[in-house]
């Protein structure tokens, strides 16, 4: 009961936080085709999950390495080989509040550059992650459906809950492929 009054706080303290934030209309069809930014959310888990390499692969073909941020817990060691000449941010995910947000220090590190796409890898409805995501103010935050999803992300995946988890990243490329046909993504 505790964790979900700390979750509860953390979500309002969110909202109160991006209370002036509104998101503009955008076609998503011309803003995620022309993205040159972006910034990749990558699970809180302690070790890369298999069915994110190709992920990650796809969007290296897509975006220039140097383009892409990538918030790593773990740090450079998780992500490196897949996408080397990128930006990493480390988190540790025992740095959080007491309600569940990022640390101020991870929030600054985000802002010195600006995204037009942003994607949390996170399956779970992880406040920090939708958090840095919504903060990041890329045009496109892409994060899956959940409980509060609404808040943080402007595009989401909706998982068929009767499908096995690992086809969770499968979808999600099948929804950004839409938006890139002639393309690899």
């Amino acid at each position: 009961m505790f964790n979900s009054l700390r979750l509860f706080i953390g979500v309002t303290a969110s909202r109160f936080a991006f209370r002036k934030a509104r998101n503009p209309i955008i076609a998503f069809g011309d803003t995620i085709p022309s993205s040159s930014s972006l910034l990749i959310i990558m699970p809180f888990a302690p070790s890369l999950p298999p069915a994110l390499a190709p992920v990650l692969s796809a969007f290296s073909g897509r975006f220039d390495e140097r383009s892409i941020t990538v918030l790593a817990p773990g740090g450079r060691s998780s992500v490196d080989r897949v996408l080397p000449s990128s930006r990493i941010i480390p988190i540790d995910p025992h740095e959080m509040s007491t309600w569940y947000l990022p640390p101020k220090k991870v929030i600054a590190q985000v802002a010195q550059r600006q995204y037009q796409l942003a994607v949390d890898l996170n399956l779970d409805n992880i406040l920090p992650s939708g958090y840095i995501c919504k903060a990041s103010g890329a045009r496109v935050r892409v994060g899956f459906a959940s409980r509060y999803a609404d808040v943080f992300y402007n595009f989401q995946v909706r998982l068929d809950p009767s499908s096995p988890r690992g086809h969770a990243y499968d979808r999600l490329m099948e929804c950004l492929r839409m938006f890139f046909p002639d393309e690899d993504v």
